[in-house]
């Protein structure tokens, strides 16, 4: 959570003279255009930020530190003169023929209910040190750590590199295959073949049981399609009972990818 928090300020925060807000997303065409003209006579425009947003990044703070007056306060001084939160507000240069002033209301719907129930919820989270929506049933069960799952799944997009003792492996993939597999490093008597069945949603896999596993130091694996063809890797490796309980390596590429955001 905490590396994603750091892309979504950068792509997603806006500093306005009120405070901090946030975009909905990177593009969005629903705003004002670049010389103040509405939505509704381009029928595209600009996005600009939501002060409701800044509420919801505000019980984020009240998670991790106590202290969220700051997306309170950028809350207060985003309503317009009537006191309304809108539900976006300018977030570039002041185009006052336009009556449109940085961090203040666009022509976006105002009063926007939501925006100022978020502001409400989060005035009662300042307060209390709790976010209103934290329920104690969910609090008490997490409050130690999220149970480890039984089963893992094996996929190219989050492939397994170090599977705890005790869990079930299932190798999935989007079209059916066999998978050809061995254990410690290949060793000739282990190494035979299932074919995946159907797992639903479209998936297809193959599911070793912790007394499929037991005992081996590691897994290897290939799959061959249907059609005779192998996939282009040559082997995957999973290292079996090399971590504690709950705790899910991922390859130095996809880590990579996760550190710079992708």
């Amino acid at each position: 959570m905490t590396d994603t928090l750091a892309i979504v300020e950068a792509m997603l925060g806006a500093d306005t003279p009120g405070g901090r807000a946030y975009h909905r997303y990177d593009i969005d065409g629903y705003g004002e255009w670049l010389d103040g003209s509405g939505w509704t006579a381009r029928k595209f425009g600009i996005g600009r930020p939501w002060p409701l947003l800044a509420g919801e990044r505000g019980h984020l703070d009240v998670l991790a530190c106590g202290d969220a007056q700051a997306q309170l306060q950028a809350m207060l001084a985003m309503r317009g003169r009537g006191g309304l939160l809108p539900e976006q507000i300018w977030d570039t240069n002041p185009l006052p023929w336009q009556d449109l002033w940085p961090g203040q209301p666009t022509g976006s719907a105002m009063p926007l209910a939501w925006a100022h129930s978020e502001l409400i919820k989060l005035a009662v989270a300042v307060a209390t040190k709790k976010p209103v929506e934290l329920l104690t049933l969910v609090s008490d069960r997490y409050h130690a750590a999220v149970p480890a799952s039984p089963t893992w799944f094996w996929r190219d997009s989050t492939p397994v590199l170090a599977l705890p003792a005790g869990r079930t492996l299932v190798v999935a993939d989007l079209s059916p295959f066999t998978l050809h597999y061995g254990f410690n490093d290949w060793d000739p008597a282990t190494i035979t073949e299932r074919d995946a069945r159907g797992l639903g949603l479209g998936l297809f896999g193959v599911t070793l049981t912790p007394a499929d596993l037991a005992g081996r130091a590691s897994l290897q694996f290939v799959r061959r399609y249907q059609d005779g063809s192998w996939e282009p890797a040559t082997r995957h490796d999973v290292a079996l009972g090399a971590v504690g309980p709950g705790t899910l390596r991922l390859s130095g590429d996809h880590a990579g990818r996760l550190a710079a955001g992708g």
